[in-house]
């Protein structure tokens, strides 16, 4: 694989997408797709980070900065789960796709 630990990516037709994922302790009481920012404790919360983007589709990314933080949901296991949730949401949610590009209100 092309990723890195905690890393995710989404591919569309016209594009890829490239993140990172993060568990931590931040959370609780928030909704799926807002943004904030999440704790450094490890904990159950799974946010996602937009870092880059692959037009070509080439392997070669552009970076993105800044990166906004949106969380994802609590999971029982979310260490092993969160990359693969990140990818979901993303390539499913064009509310949570707005919220990591910073354009939900």
């Amino acid at each position: 694989s092309d990723l890195s630990l905690y890393e995710w990516k989404a591919n569309f037709s016209c594009s890829t997408l490239k993140g990172i994922a993060k568990c931590c302790y931040t959370g609780e009481g928030m909704e799926y797709g807002l943004t904030g920012t999440p704790s450094d404790t490890t904990g159950e919360y799974c946010w996602c980070q937009l870092i880059g983007y692959d037009q070509e589709q080439d392997g070669t990314y552009t970076s993105i900065t800044p990166s906004i933080w949106v969380i994802n949901e609590a999971l029982g296991d979310c260490m092993s789960e969160c990359t693969e949730d990140c990818a979901n949401s993303v390539r499913l949610g064009s509310d949570f796709r707005s919220s990591l590009y910073g354009l939900s209100e």
